[in-house]
C-alpha cells in the first residue's frame, strides 16, 4: 500500500483528479492493479492522449503496471516511458454455442479483473448467437473499466441508421464512455436474405449511414423535440471503428472513422492493409495516426484444438475448405499466443482481440498466463 500511494502522489493532479466539472469530482481517475507480474509488459502503456478518454488504458510507472481509469483529461498531454505498447483484449463468447447468459455476465466480471483492454464481440444473424449490442449492454451492467467494442457490427444489416445511431449512443453513455463501435460490411448472403436486404450497393450504404450517425451524433436537430439523444460521452460520438481490407475501405476510415481493424489474417496482411490505411489517413489531411486493431482466435487447455476446430469449423462453414485454414490458424498453446501478440505488436498493431472459440471461463485465466 506505501508504495501505491507513492506512485499515486508521483503522478501529476491532470491525471489523478477529475476535473471540478466532473460527475466524479473528487474521486481518483487512477486505478492501480497490481498484477502481480500476471499481465506482464506488454499490459503497460506509455502514454496518454488528451484525445483518448478510453477507460482502460495502461501506462508504465516506475516499472508497476497500473491499469488506468481516464474519465477526463486536461489539455496537456503525459507521457511516461519510451515507447507505447499494445493493448490486448479478449473477446466475449457470444457466438459460441451454448453459452449461457450468466456465463456471459461471469466471463466480463472476470476478463475485467484480469486486466484485459476490452471485451469484444464478433457476430452474424443467421447464427446462434447472441446479439452484439445486447450482449456488451449486459457486460457493461457487471463491469465498470473495460472497454466495450463490437468488432466487428455488420451496419449495413442496421437498415435504419438513426435507430442503430440511438443504440449506440445509449451504451456508450450508459457504460460511460467505454463503448467503441466497430463496424463493417458484411460478406455472407444469408444474412441479408434474412433483413430482407441486397449485397448489391451495400458499400454506398454503409458510407451514407455513417454519415447519417456522425450527424445524429453531433447534435443535429431531426424533429419537434430537437436532436435524437442520447448525447454521447465522447464529442462525435462513440469511438468508431471500420473494418475492411480494399482502397475503398481505408479511404472510408480516413474519411468517416477513427481507426481500423482487421478481422483476421497474418501479422504480414495486417502491416501491409494497416500502411494502406496510414497512407489514405495522410491524403485525407487527418492528423496523427488512425488506432489500428486485429482479432486473432484462441483456445486453451488440454482440448485446445478440438475445442478451436468444432467452434470455427461450424461458424465459418460457408467459406468451405477456407474453414479449415481459419481453424488452424487459431493459437492453442501459450507459445503461439505469445507469438501472435509479439508479430502484431510489431506489425505496428495498437490492440490485438483474442476471440475465444470456447465458453469456459478457464480460458480468461489461461489466455492471462500466456501473455504474462
Amino acid at each position: 500500500m506505501e508504495l501505491r500511494h507513492t506512485l499515486l502522489e508521483q503522478l501529476p493532479p491532470l491525471v489523478r483528479h477529475e476535473p471540478l466539472n466532473s460527475p466524479h469530482a473528487g474521486r481518483s481517475s487512477i486505478e492501480c492493479a497490481w498484477w502481480g507480474g500476471l499481465l506482464g509488459p506488454r499490459a503497460a502503456h506509455t502514454a496518454l492522449d488528451p484525445a483518448d478518454t478510453r477507460p482502460g488504458r495502461r501506462f508504465d510507472v516506475t516499472g508497476v503496471a497500473c491499469a488506468v481509469h481516464v474519465r477526463m483529461m486536461g489539455p496537456e498531454r503525459v507521457s511516461y516511458g519510451p515507447e507505447e505498447r499494445m493493448d490486448i483484449g479478449i473477446g466475449l463468447p457470444n457466438t459460441v454455442p451454448g453459452t449461457e447468459p450468466a456465463r456471459l455476465l461471469d466471463w466480463a466480471r472476470q476478463a475485467e479483473g484480469a486486466g484485459f483492454s476490452t471485451l469484444g464481440t464478433i457476430g452474424r444473424l443467421v447464427y446462434q448467437g447472441y446479439e452484439e449490442l445486447i450482449a456488451l449492454s449486459a457486460a457493461a451492467a457487471v463491469t465498470s473499466r473495460i472497454r466495450l467494442t463490437t468488432s466487428v457490427l455488420l451496419a449495413p444489416l442496421y437498415a435504419n441508421a438513426a435507430l442503430l445511431a440511438k443504440q449506440a449512443a445509449s451504451l456508450e453513455r450508459i457504460s460511460a464512455g467505454r463503448f467503441v463501435l466497430g463496424v463493417g460490411l458484411g460478406g455472407r448472403d444469408d444474412d441479408f436474405t434474412a433483413s430482407g436486404l441486397s449485397t448489391k450497393g451495400r458499400g454506398r450504404r454503409f458510407e451514407e449511414q455513417l454519415q447519417e450517425m456522425k450527424s445524429i451524433w453531433s447534435g443535429q436537430e431531426r424533429g419537434f423535440a430537437g436532436a435524437i439523444g442520447p448525447r454521447p460521452v465522447r464529442d462525435g460520438g462513440p469511438e468508431l471503428i471500420l473494418g475492411g481490407s480494399t482502397e475503398a475501405s481505408f479511404r472510408r476510415v480516413a474519411e468517416l472513422g477513427d481507426g481500423w481493424i482487421m478481422g483476421g489474417g497474418t501479422p504480414e496482411m495486417f502491416s501491409q492493409a494497416a500502411a494502406g490505411v496510414d497512407t489514405a489517413w495522410r491524403e485525407a489531411g487527418r492528423p496523427g495516426t488512425p488506432r489500428k486493431l486485429s482479432l486473432a482466435y484462441f483456445a486453451l487447455g488440454p482440448d485446445a484444438r478440438a475445442q478451436a476446430d468444432a467452434y470455427l469449423l461450424d461458424y465459418y462453414g460457408f467459406l468451405g475448405d477456407v474453414a479449415g485454414q481459419v481453424a488452424a490458424s487459431a493459437a492453442v498453446n501459450s507459445d503461439m499466443v505469445k507469438s501472435y501478440a509479439a508479430a502484431f505488436e510489431a506489425a505496428g498493431c495498437d490492440e490485438l482481440i483474442f476471440v475465444p472459440a470456447g465458453s469456459g471461463l478457464d480460458q480468461i485465466e489461461l489466455l492471462a498466463e500466456a501473455i504474462a
